[in-house]
């Protein structure tokens, strides 16, 4: 059985890029709340860009719905 690993950590980026969950466009190295949230699992593997708004709202418990992009 493979077991799924959930990791969530701020990765800097220059690059403009928009949340996942909401869609805002922001420069992650410029929001000190952004995340990058990863899946991997098996044959499954994906990464989500999540502004300090929709990580603060997932990690208390709202569900959310990723919009994408998503990255492989």
């Amino acid at each position: 059985m493979t077991y799924p690993v959930l990791s969530l950590k701020h990765l800097k980026s220059d690059d403009n890029q928009r949340c996942s969950g909401c869609g805002a466009e922001f420069v992650p190295s410029e929001d000190s709340g952004s995340r990058q949230l990863g899946l991997r699992g098996g044959d499954v593997s994906f990464g989500a860009l999540l502004c300090g708004g929709c990580h603060s709202k997932w990690s208390h418990g709202t569900p959310l719905t990723l919009k994408g992009p998503l990255s492989a």
